[in-house]
C-alpha cells in the first residue's frame, strides 16, 4: 500500500506505484533523478501523479517567509497561520472562479453541439512595401554594444511586458483579481506533439470538488502567433518582425493589433486558459477567438500555474526563459524523452553554414546593396560591405577544404580570407541591432515571390548571423569543423561539453528529473550534464508490465552456414558473412509471424548489403521477398506511404520485413506494436566512425576531461593512472553512444501489456558483459546472456512464437 495518495485515474500496476513512490522521494530530497520506464508502462501518468502528489503536499508552505525582528514566538506562529489562511482563501476564490468558467464553457458547448462555435480569423494577403526591407540608420560604433540588444519598446508595451513577464505577489497582492503564485512543475519534451500527448494525460487526473490542476502550455512565436502576415515568416524572421511591431518607433497604425493592452483582456485569456487543461493548439485557437496574442497573454498564467509545459529549446535556453518570465528557482523540472537531452543541449550552442549558403549570402547582400545604396547611411554601407567580404572569406576557406573529407578548423582558419580590419564582435552586434538578416532575407524572398516562383529557402543571412555569434565568442568547450559530402562543404561549430549550458537549470531548480523509455546507459547523463553532482543523483529503472514469457531476447553469434557474425570495421564487408546474413534472415522469416523490423548501422551500409543480396547468381534478395514482402526505409522524403503499405501487407496476412537504419526515421517515434513488429533484429553494433574530425575531438575532450577530474579528486594519483582513467572514459563514452542508439531502436517493439516480440542481437560482441550491462533492464531480464548458434536461435524462436499463438496473446 502506498504512503501517498497519488490520485492515479486507474488502478496502477506495481511498477507504476514503485515509480511514483521513488519520484516522490527524489523530489522530497531535492535530488537529480534519472528514471527509465519502458513505453507502454504508463510513464507519463506516473510522472504526473507522482510529482503532483509531492507538489500538493508542499504548496501550503510556499507563502511563508522569514520573520523579521525579534517578535515573540506566539506572534510569529499567528503570522504563519494568517499567511496560510490568506493563501488558502485566495486559492479557494481562484478555484471557484475557474469552476464558474468551466460550467459556462460546458453550457456553451452543449448549446453549440451542432455548429463550430470557434471564430476563424481571415488571413489577409498583405504584401510588403520596399520600405519594410530598409534598415534604419545605424550610427553606433561602440565596441561594447550588447550582442543581444533589446528593442526599444513603446511605453505601453514596456508596461505590458513588465506586468506579464514576472508577476509578483508582493506588488500585485492587493489587486482584486490577483492569483496566488504557485510552486511549479516545469515539464519539457522534444516536440509539441509529445507535449500534447502529455497534456491529454494530464486531463485524466481529477481532484476533489472545484479544485483542478492549473496548467499552461508555453510555446514559441511560431506556434502561437496569430498575426495574418508575420505568422507566415520563418521562425527566425518571425521573432524579429514581432519585436519590430512593438518598437516605440513603429507607427501606431502599424503595431500589432493583437497585443493585449487592457487588463480585462489579459485576465480573460488567463482565466480561460487556466479553467481547462489546454495544449498549444487550443491556446492559439483561444487567442483567435478572443482576438488577443496568445504568445504574450499566456505569460500571465505562469504565476498561478502548477504545471507548465514547454519544448526543450524554451527550457534549455536561458535567454528564452528570461524573455518568457520563467524562473526555475526552487521549482521542479521534469524532462521527458530525455535520451535526446545531451544532443539538444549541445545543439543550442552549435551552428553550421554551407559553402552554397555562403555564396547565396554574398549574392543576396550585393542585390540588397544595389537596391538600397542611395538610402543607406555610411555605417550601414560599411557593415554590409564588410559582411560581403566576411562571407567571401569564409567561403574561400571552405573551398580550400573541398578535396578533404573532414577536419578541424580554428577561427583564424575561417578568417584568413577576410580583411584584418573586420571586427567580428562589432558585425555580430550590428546584425542583432539592425535586424539586417530579416531585411535582406525578406527582400530576397519578395523578389522570388514577384517572379511567381515558389521556392522554400532557408534564411541564409540568419544562418550566417548564428555562425558569426559562435565565431565572435567561441567557448573553450567548443570546436569548429568542416565536412564534405558530394561536393558540398559545411562549416560547423559544435559544443563538446554541454554541462556548462545545463548547469543553470540544475543550479536554479529544487529538483531535476530526466525520464525516458530507454535511458541506459545512464552514466552518460551524469558525466555530460552534471559531472560534479554525482552524489546528488538517484537512478530508477522499472521492468515492463508484460509477462516474462512475452519477451524473447537473444544474441545470435553465427549464421546458418556457420559464419561468425562480427560486423566490425574489418569484417563488415566480408562477402561470405553477408551472404550468410541474408540466408539466416530468410530462414528466420519462415518462423517469425507478421512484421519483422531489421536495423542496420547506416543507410550506406544497408545499400551495400542489399547490393550483395541482389546479385543474380546469389538470389538472396528474391528468396527473402518470397518469405515476406520487403520494405525499405527511404533515405529522403516521407515514410508515410511506405508505412501504409507495410501495414496493409501485414493486415492482409502477407507479413512484411522492413529494413531500417539506426538513428533514422524508423528508430524513433514509430511504434511497431503487435503484428507490426513481432521481432526486431539488430545487425551489428552501430558505432560511430571514430576517425571523423568530430569524433576525434569528442573522444579527446572526454578523455582529457576525465583525466583532469581524476587528478583533481585524487591528489595522490599519478598522471599515468589518471590518463588510463581518461582513456577508459573515452571508450565508455564511445560505447555508450552506440548502445543508446541500439536501445532506442529495439525499444520500438512491445508497446503494451498484451504485446509480445523477439529481439535478436545479431553480432557475437553482444555476448560481452560490458555491452549487455548497457541494455535496458526490461530487456536484460529476458535475455539469454550466452551467444547462440543459428540452430539454437531457430529452436528458441520457434518455441517462443508457438506459446503466444496457443494462449491467444496479442
Amino acid at each position: 500500500m502506498s504512503k501517498h495518495d497519488f490520485r492515479h485515474p486507474y488502478t496502477p500496476y506495481a511498477i507504476q506505484l514503485d515509480f511514483m513512490q521513488e519520484l516522490y522521494e527524489t523530489l522530497d530530497a531535492g535530488k537529480i533523478g534519472i528514471f527509465e520506464s519502458p513505453t507502454g508502462t504508463g510513464k507519463s501518468l506516473s510522472l504526473i501523479c507522482g510529482s503532483l502528489a509531492w507538489l500538493r503536499d508542499q504548496s501550503v508552505v510556499l507563502p511563508l517567509t522569514e520573520a523579521q525582528g525579534n517578535e515573540p514566538a506566539w506572534i510569529l506562529e499567528q503570522e504563519r497561520e494568517n499567511a496560510i489562511k490568506a493563501y488558502e482563501e485566495r486559492q479557494k476564490e481562484m478555484n471557484q472562479k475557474l469552476s464558474r468558467i468551466r460550467q459556462k464553457e460546458r453550457a456553451a458547448r452543449k448549446g453549440a453541439s451542432q455548429r463550430n462555435k470557434r471564430q476563424k480569423m481571415a488571413a489577409k494577403s498583405e504584401s510588403l512595401a520596399e520600405e519594410d526591407f530598409l534598415v534604419p540608420d545605424y550610427d553606433s560604433d561602440d565596441s561594447k554594444i550588447s550582442s543581444v540588444a533589446k528593442p526599444v519598446f513603446s511605453a505601453e508595451v514596456e508596461k505590458l511586458l513588465e506586468q506579464m513577464g514576472h508577476p509578483s505577489v508582493a506588488q500585485e497582492g492587493d489587486k482584486e483579481d490577483d492569483y496566488p503564485v504557485a510552486r511549479k512543475i516545469f515539464f519539457a519534451s522534444r516536440t509539441h506533439s509529445q507535449l500534447s500527448q502529455f497534456t491529454h494525460e494530464l486531463q485524466r487526473v481529477h481532484l476533489d470538488g472545484d479544485d483542478s490542476v492549473k496548467h499552461i502550455s508555453l510555446g514559441s512565436r511560431k506556434n502561437l502567433c496569430i498575426h495574418p502576415k508575420i505568422s507566415k515568416l520563418s521562425p527566425e524572421n518571425l521573432n524579429e518582425a514581432c519585436l519590430e511591431l512593438q518598437d516605440g518607433k513603429t507607427a501606431q497604425d502599424q503595431k500589432c493589433k493583437f497585443l493585449p493592452l487592457t487588463e480585462s483582456l489579459k485576465q480573460d485569456f488567463r482565466d480561460r486558459a487556466l479553467a481547462t487543461i489546454q495544449d498549444i493548439e487550443d491556446l492559439a485557437q483561444l487567442g483567435k477567438e478572443l482576438q488577443v496574442c496568445p504568445y504574450y497573454s499566456s505569460r500571465l498564467a505562469i504565476a498561478p500555474s502548477e504545471v507548465v509545459t514547454m519544448p526543450y529549446p524554451l527550457l534549455l535556453n536561458k535567454t528564452a526563459r528570461e524573455s518568457l518570465g520563467v524562473d526555475l528557482t526552487d521549482q521542479v523540472v521534469i524532462i521527458d524523452e530525455a535520451h535526446n537531452l545531451v544532443d539538444a543541449v549541445a545543439s543550442i550552442s552549435s551552428a553550421s553554414i554551407s559553402l552554397a549558403q555562403l555564396e547565396r549570402v554574398e549574392v543576396a547582400l550585393n542585390i540588397y546593396l544595389t537596391k538600397f545604396a542611395r538610402r543607406l547611411n555610411g555605417k550601414n554601407k560599411m557593415y554590409i560591405q564588410q559582411l560581403v567580404m566576411l562571407s567571401r572569406g569564409i567561403a574561400k576557406a571552405l573551398t580550400s577544404c573541398k578535396n578533404k573529407r573532414d577536419g578541424q578548423l580554428t577561427p583564424a582558419d575561417l578568417l584568413t580570407g577576410s580583411s584584418d580590419t573586420i571586427n567580428i564582435s562589432k558585425i555580430s552586434a550590428y546584425l542583432t541591432s539592425s535586424k539586417l538578416a530579416r531585411k535582406v532575407d525578406g527582400y530576397s524572398q519578395s523578389i522570388i515571390s514577384d517572379e511567381n516562383k515558389v521556392i522554400k529557402t532557408t534564411p541564409v543571412l540568419t544562418l550566417l548571423q548564428g555562425f558569426l555569434e559562435c565565431l565572435a565568442n567561441p567557448s573553450s568547450e567548443g570546436r569548429f569543423f568542416f565536412e564534405t559530402s558530394q561536393g558540398s562543404v559545411v562549416a560547423k561549430y559544435m559544443l563538446l561539453d554541454p554541462s556548462h549550458v545545463f548547469a543553470a537549470v540544475v543550479e536554479e531548480a529544487h529538483s531535476v528529473i530526466l525520464a525516458g523509455g530507454t535511458m541506459e546507459p545512464m552514466d552518460d547523463y551524469i558525466n555530460l550534464l552534471f559531472p560534479s553532482l554525482r552524489p546528488r543523483v538517484s537512478k530508477f529503472s522499472c521492468g515492463h508490465i508484460i509477462p516474462k514469457e512475452n519477451l524473447s531476447a537473444m544474441v545470435l553469434s553465427s549464421g546458418s552456414a556457420g559464419q561468425s557474425f562480427e560486423f566490425n570495421f574489418e569484417r563488415r564487408s566480408n562477402q561470405a558473412m553477408l551472404e550468410d546474413l541474408g540466408r539466416s534472415i530468410r530462414n528466420l522469416l519462415g518462423i517469425i509471424p507478421d512484421g519483422v523490423v531489421v536495423f542496420f548501422a547506416s543507410y550506406a551500409y544497408l545499400e551495400h548489403v542489399l547490393d550483395v543480396w541482389r546479385r543474380p547468381e546469389l538470389g538472396i534478395y528474391e528468396q527473402i521477398s518470397a518469405k515476406k514482402p520487403i520494405f525499405l526505409e527511404p533515405r529522403d522524403g516521407s515514410v508515410d506511404e511506405m508505412l501504409r503499405n507495410y501495414t496493409l501487407s501485414i493486415e492482409s496476412n502477407k507479413g512484411g520485413v522492413l529494413f531500417a537504419v539506426v538513428g533514422g526515421k524508423m528508430s524513433e517515434g514509430i511504434n511497431f506494436s503487435d503484428r507490426m513488429g513481432r521481432a526486431v533484429i539488430m545487425v551489428g553494433l552501430p558505432f560511430p566512425n571514430p576517425n571523423t574530425a568530430e569524433w576525434k575531438a569528442k573522444l579527446a575532450y572526454m578523455s582529457q576531461a576525465a583525466t583532469d577530474r581524476h587528478l583533481l579528486e585524487n591528489t595522490n594519483s599519478t598522471r599515468d593512472e589518471a590518463q588510463r582513467v581518461g582513456k577508459e572514459a573515452g571508450r565508455e563514452f564511445y560505447e555508450n553512444a552506440c548502445m543508446r542508439a541500439v536501445n532506442q531502436s529495439i525499444g520500438r517493439a512491445i508497446r503494451h501489456k498484451g504485446d509480445y516480440a523477439a529481439i535478436i542481437l545479431l553480432d557475437k560482441r553482444y555476448g560481452q558483459e560490458r555491452i549487455q550491462k548497457k541494455l535496458p533492464n526490461w530487456i536484460k531480464t529476458g535475455l539469454r546472456t550466452e551467444p547462440l548458434s543459428f540452430s539454437q536461435c531457430v529452436l528458441q524462436s520457434a518455441s517462443f512464437f508457438k506459446k503466444p499463438a496457443q494462449s491467444s496473446i496479442g
